[in-house]
């Protein structure tokens, strides 16, 4: 089991990994050479073992009556705004972190999806989360397919196997990147505003939803100067380099 440490000065979380059996691992992706053959369910439950979604500490908000979560074989039912959840689903090793932040973002009137080609055409915004405990090669593959899009938000865990080269594809095509899981909420609402989304996003000194400019509570609205500001911080700089980098000669891994 990971042992897990606070360091209350500055909340930070250091996690140390399970001891692992090198000789077990593969020495490209450090995945076990021998995988467990029993029966798994895409949605069973995942121990949190680097403490990456830190599910005690979020106090999910009232429910939005127009939040729907689509998942399949049923096709979304699309409002004005849409989010995709793009990321490590892997059996038996990803976190249930779809779920969570489902929970945590369903005070917005959105349609959020967790499937298919076509759904990632019609949403909003695409949210992809690299899970350290995996290796995700097709939610690479499709990052890749949409760094163009101008519709990306990425978290990506500096301890994921890939982790340089998703940071640096980031950089290049400068796409918003956070390394924690708290902090990918607030990233979406910030691309979900920028995406001309109003309502959810400005909250009075009461507590109301309102589209009003006036009495709005700083700390939790999210105004489009807010949100310009905040992806501007999370992007970052093209002559920055991004840790753990592998350089190959010849090809790609």
């Amino acid at each position: 089991m990971a042992s897990v440490c606070y360091t209350s000065a500055e909340n930070v979380l250091s996690v140390a990994a399970p001891k692992i059996d090198h000789s077990k691992v593969c020495v490209l992706c450090k995945q076990p050479k021998e995988q467990d053959k029993g029966p798994r369910k895409i949605d069973g439950h995942v121990p949190d073992i680097y403490n990456q979604l830190n599910a005690s500490s979020y106090d999910p908000p009232t429910k939005n009556p127009r939040f729907k979560h689509c998942m399949p074989p049923c096709n979304p039912v699309y409002e004005k705004f849409s989010l995709f959840f793009a990321g490590s689903i892997e059996m038996g090793k990803a976190v249930q972190w779809q779920p969570l932040l489902a929970d945590i973002l369903h005070d917005l009137p959105i349609t959020q999806v967790d499937w298919e080609l076509d759904a990632l055409t019609e949403s909003t915004v695409i949210c992809f989360f690299f899970d350290a405990n995996t290796t995700s090669p097709v939610t690479m593959c499709e990052l890749g397919l949409w760094v163009h899009s101008g519709k990306v938000v990425v978290c990506c865990d500096n301890r994921f196997w890939k982790g340089g080269n998703v940071h640096l594809v980031c950089e290049r095509y400068q796409i918003p990147l956070v390394t924690n899981f708290k902090d990918l909420s607030d990233l979406i609402r910030a691309k979900l505003r920028t995406q001309g989304m109003v309502e959810g996003m400005l909250v009075d000194e009461d507590g109301n939803m309102t589209r009003e400019k006036k009495n709005l509570d700083n700390k939790r609205s999210m105004t489009m100067a807010k949100a310009e500001e905040l992806l501007a911080s999370k992007v970052l700089k093209l002559q920055g380099r991004a840790p753990n980098v592998q350089v190959m000669t010849g090809g790609t891994i």
